[in-house]
């Protein structure tokens, strides 16, 4: 029997390799605001998980009164720039099928607005892959615990029957706060030390790993 009913996967680092589109966005963001680049060895899986905001000031610098410009900037041109260079990661469509096989939901949970996450999706014709899918929306902001916690609102189901796969800390703070387990994504951006700020019932290297753990296989 599986552990989990309902499997909710973070999509930046965990369902999409989403690094180039993104560092590219954010790139091309500074350079039409006239700000600074961001030094050569900077480590750009920092802006790769968390809110837009966070990223655009407390990362890259935009001065919190530009914040909004900034972010518009980048939402007009993620379709072209962004969405298009979004590689879904090798074995995942693998782990998200044999789940699915044997009766566990799948999901997305994610801090990517609601319409760049449908259309990331979309590309690949995977929607139907999903029981729900769920990000902010453009002027409704949500925390990654609002988002497992409206998964299982729209879906009926229990917190404890939910695991919650991402690869930042973010992922596993927002599974503690709405009480969903969480198991680690180690094969995204983040770092091993992040697995250990909050409870983690598994550390997944590969998406396999993920349907093994899930199924009781390991």
């Amino acid at each position: 029997m599986p552990r989990y009913d309902l499997v909710l996967l973070d999509c930046d680092g965990t369902l999409y390799n989403t690094y180039p589109g993104v560092r590219a966005n954010y790139e091309n963001t500074l350079r039409e605001m006239g700000l600074p680049e961001m030094p050569a060895d900077y480590d750009w899986n920092r802006c790769i998980g968390p809110l837009l905001e966070y990223s655009l000031g407390k990362e890259l610098g935009v001065p919190e009164d530009r914040i909004d410009e900034a972010k518009t900037i980048y939402r007009s041109t993620y379709g072209d720039i962004g969405i298009q260079g979004s590689i879904l990661y090798d074995g995942m469509r693998e782990c998200i099928d044999r789940l699915r096989e044997a009766g566990v939901k799948v999901g997305v949970a994610s801090s990517k607005t609601q319409h760049n996450l449908e259309a990331t999706i979309d590309k690949d014709g995977i929607r139907d892959l999903f029981s729900c899918i769920i990000g902010p929306q453009v002027n409704r902001r949500y925390t990654k615990a609002e988002t497992i916690m409206l998964a299982s609102e729209r879906l009926i189901m229990p917190m404890e029957r939910i695991l919650m796969v991402g690869d930042t800390h973010f992922d596993g703070q927002g599974a503690e706060e709405a009480g969903a387990d969480f198991c680690a994504a180690a094969w995204g951006y983040g770092s091993p030390e992040e697995f250990d700020m909050h409870p983690c019932v598994f550390i997944a290297q590969t998406p396999s790993d993920v349907a093994d753990y899930v199924l009781g296989l390991v």
